[in-house]
């Protein structure tokens, strides 16, 4: 596959899995944890992570303001400490992993 047709693939899945969020947001919850299950096993059984798993060591997930402070808490630190400890914001102004 060439560059161009992995970017037009990528945008293909974005634009469908952001159409599948605004569903699942107006779902009622108690079904999400199977629907995810379900994508999840789907994805997978088509995409082998541990063949390169490259994802994991060159793109961190972006925390949102609700993860963060959850995981302050966790951590028994207050959210602006937790920043300066574990995150740095990336040129898109998201908090990611400093490593």
């Amino acid at each position: 596959m060439d560059a161009e047709s992995i970017r037009q693939a990528g945008q293909d899945r974005y634009k469908q899995s952001k159409a599948l969020y605004q569903r699942l947001r107006k779902e009622k919850p108690r079904d999400l944890d199977t629907l995810a299950q379900e994508f999840h096993e789907e994805a997978f059984a088509e995409i082998d992570c541990l063949d390169c798993a490259n994802c994991c060591k060159t793109t961190s997930p972006i925390f949102k303001e609700g993860d963060i402070a959850r995981l302050a808490r966790a951590l028994r630190m207050k959210v602006p400490e937790f920043i300066a400890t574990y995150l740095r914001m990336d040129d898109e102004g998201d908090y990611v992993l400093r490593e």
